[in-house]
């Protein structure tokens, strides 16, 4: 059996790339009083009233410098885009923050974090950090993770071990508000595997990486089910095909399929028909497991990671496929966060510059910068604005 316990999300890239898959670790939370850092101009009392231009990003940082908080406790911060502003709006730090989501309709943040006892837990917030929601509670034993909002914003899909089962993992369906929490599929409670929660179709199903032992392997296979929990339908017909993510007009689906001995990206139809190759080269193209969605806001354009320079680096194909263009370049790895609202930016993590920053890059290589720039630890980010 796999272990899904003992991979932190930074190493999720080589999950997807090796097709091992698993969860992150989380510890106690431990209560400290902070002060703000990084250059901040929101003070203790909370965000300031100051005006923000438009698109900026929120992230996770740890840059939270009080010798009594134990190392890797996080707030969320906002930076703008040329990086010359930074500014704290949480004033709580936690050992777990992250998979920020914002909602598509309304300007709620979803988050995974430990501002409670325990298991992290799943909050909203408006994205100058206020107005902060619980939307499910729980100790040790109840972690409740992975929010993805449906694409009307009524509705949030996570990922959750509330449910007793071997292998721990069960998807649910929420309101909004955390009203009416429903267990999907209907057959979860007497089947025994391990069901993610992926994202949202167009039509508001919810799509699931689901993990089983079948014909005696371990094995990744993906399911579409209706939000009530009706209709479990497998996707793909092997699980060589993972990772799909529907276009924004929701004519295509953009996959990972590795049924020629190393990952490709694929596209067919939303019916499943005209499946045919985007890329073909001898290092591993992917998407990252559980990731934004790697397709830009005009669907003319999909971001995806490759290892064929070597190091993981970001490229950008069209949508008709062709030449793909490599954005990053460094020796360090770089990690997809999402496209800015506006198609000219893409949010990413990297090392580069000695410890995890954010950076953004336009769509074409151009005007790399480093906006989080700390010796803190900073990431996930989230992208506001700028439509």
């Amino acid at each position: 059996m796999r272990d899904f316990s003992a991979l932190p999300e930074w190493h999720s890239l080589s999950m997807s790339l090796s097709r091992t898959h698993g969860r992150p670790g989380w510890t106690r939370v431990v209560a400290a009083a902070v002060v703000c850092a990084g250059g901040c101009d929101g003070g203790p009392s909370g965000p300031s009233e100051n005006p923000w231009p438009e698109p900026y990003l929120v992230f996770a940082s740890e840059r939270v410098d009080d010798p009594a908080s134990p190392s890797g406790e996080k707030d969320l911060f906002r930076a703008s885009l040329e990086g010359d502003r930074i500014q704290r709006i949480s004033h709580e730090p936690t050992h777990v923050l992250r998979s920020l989501h914002l909602s598509p309709v309304a300007r709620r943040i979803v988050v995974e974090a430990s501002w409670e006892f325990g298991c992290p837990n799943i909050f909203t917030l408006a994205p100058d950090g206020s107005e902060r929601v619980a939307l499910t509670t729980g100790g040790i034993q109840r972690c409740n993770e992975r929010p993805r909002w449906s694409r009307d914003g009524s509705r949030i899909a996570f990922t959750s071990s509330r449910q007793p089962r071997e292998w721990g993992w069960s998807a649910w369906v929420m309101g909004a508000d955390g009203s009416d929490p429903t267990l999907i599929p209907r057959d979860s409670a007497s089947v025994d595997r391990s069901d993610w929660i992926q994202g949202w179709t167009p039509g508001d199903r919810v799509i699931l990486s689901t993990y089983f032992e079948s014909d005696g392997t371990d094995d990744i296979w993906t399911y579409t089910v209706n939000p009530d929990g009706s209709d479990l339908s497998r996707l793909f017909d092997t699980p060589q095909d993972h990772s799909p993510f529907w276009s924004p007009d929701g004519t295509q689906v953009a996959f990972v399929s590795e049924r020629n001995g190393n990952a490709d990206i694929y596209l067919m139809d939303a019916d499943g028909s005209n499946e045919r190759r985007l890329t073909d080269d001898p290092g591993a193209d992917t998407f990252p497991w559980l990731g934004p969605t790697p397709w830009s806001p005009d669907g003319s354009r999909l971001v995806f990671h490759s290892d064929r320079s070597g190091a993981v680096q970001l490229y950008v194909i069209g949508r008709s496929g062709g030449s793909a263009l490599e954005i990053t370049s460094e020796p360090e790895m770089a990690w997809f966060n999402g496209w800015s609202p506006d198609g000219r930016w893409i949010a990413f993590e990297s090392r580069r510059a000695g410890n995890r920053d954010v950076f953004v890059v336009g769509a074409d290589g151009e005007g790399l910068r480093n906006v989080s720039n700390d010796p803190a630890d900073d990431g996930p980010a989230v992208w506001i604005g700028g439509t």
